[in-house]
């Protein structure tokens, strides 16, 4: 040990027998050159003065550590003890120091006031402490990449239990790789009325005019090519029944209720389908397939393919209450009517499938009442209103098609062959040619009249009778008769 001066209140003394020395009540102090120190001088509390050597440089009462342990005060009397400790090798950490501490572990630390992790190429990422102990994070025993607030990142095999998505878009388009999933929703109701559920709940309440819509699908079709008869849909709404289903299942129900005034002109709708044309391809607005596939002739239960309702109470003296509508228009954008006139080429239609040509026929095309509902009509066809300005017909036949005047179809009028035909069970009973001929099966029966005088009107042709003479016209507002005789 190198001293260049020792002002301790100790002498050092040099080249000293290392014996103990008796302890004197004086002792000289000065300043020693540079020395090996290998004894001091101190004193007692009783004031003794004495020599001691180095090694033995402890407070009286005090224990010696062992050789590379920290020494450390003792609990009373300032004593220095073994600290239990082995001096670590390298440098000490201090409270308020800024040092580097590498290889070290730290077993259930807690960091007040965040923690920086500096990597070399990953940047700095902080962890701040928790408001309140509420949760754990939790590290995966794998190599993983951790997700962040606001970095873009693709997840997967991944599950999100019970969760709310509170903001931001959900765009449906990326779900078009999703496994069939199901929507379970009202299990457990016993009303009709639809209620909300806990698996599904769509609403919105909205005081904002001219809003296109709650919820919006688009499918936008890019491809070129593919299967003629494939079904592909924007939305598509699949409903299986048990055979034992007594409720009424519905592939899609839509409710409107209506509180909107007549006096606002709002027309509302609980389903509105529009189909818009923008080349020549086929297009339809609205299209339903009721397809039995049981193979059974004469079924009891209905196949219907449109059923329409409309119910009230009271007459309809503004005929308000339509069942069909079939409105005839040129092109609206925005309210705005434009372009030609147009013409609607048939306002209702019934035909076999194109693609099953002679295979399909129908009993009825059109049947007002039913044998299990008879029902009352001011009119079945009512044509007052329509006009015919290119000479069209009210009804229009072909040759040899029949008006039937009974339910079994054995009174019939028809046109055949250049005559009017009335049938009785096929068989024509009068005919009337287009020259204006008549040929009928029985007599003739005409009521017997008396022109008022030979110039009384008429019209050159016709004839009249009563019970003595039959009368002539043989020019306009001219008669001639002759007598009838007995035979």
């Amino acid at each position: 040990m190198k001293l260049n001066k020792l002002l301790l209140g100790i002498a050092a003394v040099c080249a000293i027998a290392s014996s103990t020395y008796a302890q004197t009540t004086s002792g000289a102090i000065e300043q020693l050159p540079i020395r090996t120190l290998t004894h001091v001088l101190g004193h007692d509390g009783g004031g003794l003065v004495g020599r001691e050597p180095v090694t033995d440089f402890l407070k009286p009462g005090s224990t010696s550590p062992a050789t590379g342990n920290v020494a450390a005060w003792g609990a009373s009397g300032n004593l220095i003890t073994d600290g239990g400790k082995p001096l670590p090798s390298g440098a000490i950490v201090g409270t308020t120091d800024i040092q580097t501490i590498p290889n070290k572990t730290l077993p259930a630390p807690v960091i007040t006031n965040g923690a920086s992790f500096n990597g070399s190429t990953s940047g700095t990422t902080i962890l701040q402490p928790s408001a309140t102990a509420s949760g754990t994070l939790t590290l995966p025993a794998a190599t993983d990449t951790l997700l962040g607030a606001a970095t873009p990142a693709v997840v997967t095999n991944k599950s999100i239990d019970a969760s709310q998505i509170n903001s931001g878009t959900l765009n449906l388009a990326r779900l078009g790789n999703a496994p069939p999933f199901s929507l379970l929703c009202n299990t457990t109701a016993s009303s009709a009325t639809p209620t909300y559920c806990n698996n599904l709940i769509a609403q919105e309440t909205t005081n904002t005019p001219n809003q296109a819509a709650s919820f919006s699908f688009q499918r936008i079709s890019t491809y070129t090519g593919g299967t003629a008869g494939f079904e592909n849909a924007a939305l598509r709404a699949i409903n299986l029944t048990s055979a034992g289903n007594a409720n009424y299942e519905d592939g899609f129900l839509s409710i409107l209720k209506n509180y909107a005034t007549f006096s606002t002109g709002a027309q509302n709708t609980a389903g509105r389908f529009v189909a818009q044309g923008n080349s020549d391809g086929s297009i339809w607005s609205l299209a339903n397939e009721t397809v039995d596939f049981t193979g059974v002739a004469d079924p009891s239960a209905p196949r219907i393919g449109i059923e329409q309702i409309v119910s009230g109470n009271g007459t309809d003296a503004n005929k308000a209450r339509v069942g069909l509508d079939v409105v005839a228009s040129r092109p609206s954008a925005g309210g705005v009517y434009s372009g030609a006139n147009m013409t609607l080429g048939t306002g209702i239609r019934v035909v076999g499938q194109v693609a099953d040509v002679g295979h399909a026929r129908v009993s009825r095309g059109l049947v007002f009442g039913a044998a299990s509902s008879p029902t009352d009509f001011d009119a079945a066809i009512d044509t007052t209103n329509a006009t015919f300005s290119f000479g069209g017909a009210a009804i229009l036949m072909a040759q040899g098609q029949r008006i039937s005047f009974t339910g079994t179809n054995d009174r019939t009028l028809d046109f055949t062959s250049g005559f009017l035909n009335y049938r009785v069970a096929g068989a024509p009973k009068v005919q009337i040619s287009d020259a204006g001929g008549i040929l009928a099966q029985a007599s003739i029966v005409q009521p017997l009249a008396t022109p008022a005088s030979s110039t009384a009107t008429c019209t050159q042709g016709t004839i009249q009778a009563d019970a003595s003479f039959v009368y002539v016209c043989v020019a306009a507002n001219t008669w001639k008769r002759t007598a009838l005789t007995s035979f």
